[in-house]
């Protein structure tokens, strides 16, 4: 059963380019023409610092390892959050056990249950959220492939992982019969959990989104989007959720990347308004309702030039955050197959991306050279970004970064942990797939940043493995803290 594909039809009130990137040689002749239109438009086109000024206006943070034995891939979130004192995290060993932990950050006391066993393989790492009376939800997978081997437990306790109970034996799709190992969790604080998936089924790439109103008893199925499965290179799937309770909206953004002709890669973008029952697009317009879906038009669509001669090259999500007034911010890298000696894909750049109300602006947070990482926006303030950064000497290093609207870049904010070498197979390395932090919650003074830390030669067991930590970065710096 063939799904309609998405029409590719831009949003004629976004604009986006890529004047400045340095791996594009063919950018270099339009770079002018462009800065002038930009200039004209008052509006600044993916800004690209050359060197990030140091501007240590931060204290520094306590660093120290918080899981000895685990890593994450980019698809399960939340993989940390905060409740209670406590922070929860979720990851996969290296032997392939899929395990939750509780740390109180005032005492030290650890909590760790292994949930399941779905083998080495960095996707499979459990998804969680809290319901209404604090228990955490957790979503993992059995055997890591797609199929009904899936199952959502609930601690018995509120904030405790000691224990769980197994509210859905399997979960299953109606429409499909199989979920995916991957998933985002979310919950209101009030009764509505949301939960968003990716399977593939029916010669289709299908994300799904499932709601339940009390506390994860039952969930209703929604399929938000459905594309035809044609060949590895058209893609346009892989959806990230983040949930704003401030508003009570629920956001999405999406890859995009088509071989065919005419090539293209981008991003999608939609926020759906939970009390309106319909979604929206970032400038306040609507969109669609659940009548339309599957979808097929009506998001905001962000083109993303890139370069051909790093192989097949595109955009890859890492973060949503909110501000005040319930504006999204996105980042994304710009991923390439090209591969590197001693190197693990190919990693261009990490970028950060806000809606002015006209169009989509982009900015180069920082470059990344070697493999995909990710970012995580500072749920404090969304024009802070933390990702790990290739330097100029070939090391690497944690730091945060923030956004100066005086001069459109992005300047370091904070140095985190020490720099170390970039050659991932001989020595350790931080942020390879997973920087995270708490999922969104503005309601605490505690300003934590998460990353993998390890040897990493691939996501997958039978390709080399994975031997990584879990790392903690806490700002300020608290003397119980320090090593």
């Amino acid at each position: 059963m063939n799904a309609p594909s998405i029409p590719r039809e831009r949003d004629r009130k976004t604009v986006v380019d890529n004047p400045e990137c340095p791996h594009n040689p063919a950018a270099a002749p339009r770079r002018t023409a462009l800065w002038t239109a930009a200039a004209l438009a008052g509006a600044a086109l993916l800004a690209s610092p050359a060197g990030a000024e140091s501007t240590p206006s931060d204290p520094g943070y306590a660093v120290r390892e918080i899981v000895e034995d685990g890593s994450w891939n980019y698809r399960g979130r939340p993989t940390i959050d905060l409740a209670d004192g406590k922070l929860f995290v979720s990851y996969v060993t290296s032997g392939g056990d899929a395990a939750i932990r509780s740390i109180d950050l005032d005492d030290g006391t650890e909590v760790t249950t292994t949930l399941s066993s779905p083998g080495v393989d960095m996707h499979n790492n459990p998804s969680f959220t809290f319901d209404s009376e604090g228990r955490v939800v957790v979503f993992y997978s059995l055997d890591g492939g797609y199929s009904d081997q899936k199952q959502i437990a609930r601690s018995l306790r509120p904030h405790d992982v000691s224990e769980f109970e197994v509210l859905h034996e399997t979960l299953a799709s109606e429409l499909t019969g199989n979920v995916g190992r991957q998933s985002s969790m979310w919950s209101d604080g009030r009764g509505t959990i949301f939960m968003q998936n990716y399977t593939v089924y029916g010669g289709a790439r299908r994300e799904l989104l499932f709601i339940s109103e009390d506390d994860g008893e039952t969930f209703r199925e929604h399929t938000l989007w459905s594309f035809a499965l044609e060949n590895d290179y058209n893609d346009r799937s892989y959806t990230y959720t983040f949930y704003d309770p401030d508003h009570n909206r629920l956001h999405f953004m999406a890859l995009d990347k088509n071989m065919e002709e005419p090539v293209s890669y981008g991003l999608y973008y939609i926020y759906y308004d939970v009390e309106a029952d319909r979604f929206y697009r970032a400038n306040g317009e609507f969109a669609f309702d659940w009548s339309a879906t599957p979808i097929t038009n009506g998001h905001d669509y962000m083109d993303v030039v890139t370069d051909p001669d790093q192989g097949h090259s595109r955009p890859f999500w890492s973060s949503i955050n909110t501000d005040a007034d319930g504006n999204a911010y996105l980042t994304w890298g710009s991923r390439t197959s090209r591969r590197g000696e001693g190197m693990i894909g190919g990693h261009v750049a990490e970028y950060w991306s806000r809606h002015d109300g006209d169009g989509w602006r982009h900015y180069r947070v920082g470059n990344r050279t070697g493999w995909r990482t990710g970012s995580h926006i500072n749920p404090h303030d969304p024009t802070e970004v933390y990702l790990a950064v290739t330097l100029d000497d070939r090391r690497t290093q944690m730091q945060k970064r923030r956004f100066d609207r005086e001069s459109g870049k992005f300047k370091v904010a904070a140095k985190i942990g020490d720099e170390v070498p970039l050659d991932i197979h001989e020595s350790e390395a931080p942020g390879f797939w997973g920087v995270s932090g708490p999922a969104g919650r503005r309601d605490t003074e505690r300003r934590i940043v998460v990353w993998n830390y390890g040897r990493f030669m691939s996501q997958y067991g039978s390709r080399g493995g994975y031997e990584g930590s879990i790392r903690m970065g806490e700002w300020p710096a608290r003397e119980a803290d320090s090593p």
